[in-house]
């Protein structure tokens, strides 16, 4: 299955608002990675993936091929996630 990466950072303004709509995603029963760049597995993992900018959401597939990035300024709908994980 694809999985669904929320790339965050404690000093982000925006963060929070990635984090709740992460909640909103798991209340449709996707499961949902959050990715603190606080940490070094999260940004090691935003490093090797060329994570840019704050809040991101990633998706990968199970070949773990990225499928589709967006940032703060186009975060998608709940259901274009969902068709997109279809």
């Amino acid at each position: 299955m694809a999985e669904i990466n929320i790339f965050v950072r404690s000093d982000c303004p925006q963060c929070p608002q990635a984090k709740v709509y992460g909640n909103k995603l798991e209340e449709e029963g996707l499961v949902v990675n959050y990715c603190d760049l606080d940490t070094p597995t999260g940004f090691a993992k935003a490093v090797k993936l060329k994570v840019k900018s704050l809040p991101t959401i990633l998706i990968i597939n199970e070949d773990g091929e990225e499928v589709n990035r967006w940032g703060a300024i186009n975060m998608p709908g709940v259901e274009e996630i969902k068709n997109i994980l279809r």
